[in-house]
């Protein structure tokens, strides 16, 4: 039974990582400078705050499996030694992990919650800033997330 949770939690985990941090490393590569280049100033705005609307749903949905799924697979991880215990150099990473995924999911909620929807209301003076700001903050989650995801490969390969 510890291995058919382990891997169900593992491939959840793994397609939560797809959905959140996929969805910013597409949007900093691909959406975004095609958007800022084929389209309007106040289209950009309209269509990142369209594209932010429907991905809400699974960046929650991927933010709520990455934390039932990671209690799990960290209890019943034989490295774990027990809370506040960082006897092993896995225990540590751990904690730098989420030190990390801790401002990082912030930050996605902050990209989310302010920049995008004040961007579907924004007026001709505000738009410019909050687009930059959108790109920026956008660009900082995919780097971030890029950053975790290599972190926890190096954790799996101990």
């Amino acid at each position: 039974m510890d291995f058919l949770l382990t891997a169900i939690c593992l491939g959840l985990h793994a397609l939560a990582t797809v959905i959140l941090t996929g969805q910013y490393i597409l949007s900093a590569l691909v959406i975004l400078p095609v958007l800022m280049r084929q389209t309007a100033e106040k289209d950009q705005a309209r269509m990142l705050a369209a594209f932010t609307a429907a991905a809400r749903p699974w960046v929650l949905g991927a933010l709520t499996a990455f934390l039932v799924t990671g209690i799990v697979m960290m209890l019943t991880d034989s490295q774990y030694l027990g809370f506040l215990n960082f006897g092993n150099a896995w225990s540590v990473l751990m904690v730098v992990k989420h030190v990390l995924i801790v401002p990082w999911v912030f930050l996605c909620i902050a990209l989310d919650r302010n920049t995008a929807r004040r961007l579907e209301e924004a007026n001709d003076a505000d738009r410019p800033r909050l687009l930059a700001q959108f790109r920026r903050m956008n660009t900082i989650a995919a780097w971030g997330g890029a950053g975790i995801i290599l972190m926890t490969a190096v954790m799996q390969a101990m």
